[in-house]
């Protein structure tokens, strides 16, 4: 549900950011500022959110055991 109202509620609001920043200086500046944060907010929870550094993507391809373990080891 957060990464629901993330998406859809908060876009308006970086839109209206980045439509002032187009219209007031160059499209591109804004689609520049735009990736800026993104990638700034993803460095931060990376380094800040360990959980989601130990997530590893190989157990999720396999069958129920695999599901297991990775329930396993989200509880460790």
């Amino acid at each position: 549900m957060g990464i629901h109202i993330i998406s859809f509620y908060l876009m308006p609001l970086g839109g209206l950011f980045l439509g002032v920043i187009a219209s007031t200086y160059d499209d591109s500046l804004a689609v520049i500022v735009g990736a800026f944060v993104v990638l700034v907010i993803t460095v931060v929870i990376m380094i800040s959110q360990r959980d989601i550094r130990r997530i590893d993507g190989r157990d999720l391809s396999g069958s129920d055991s695999n599901s297991h373990k990775l329930t396993e080891s989200a509880r460790a």
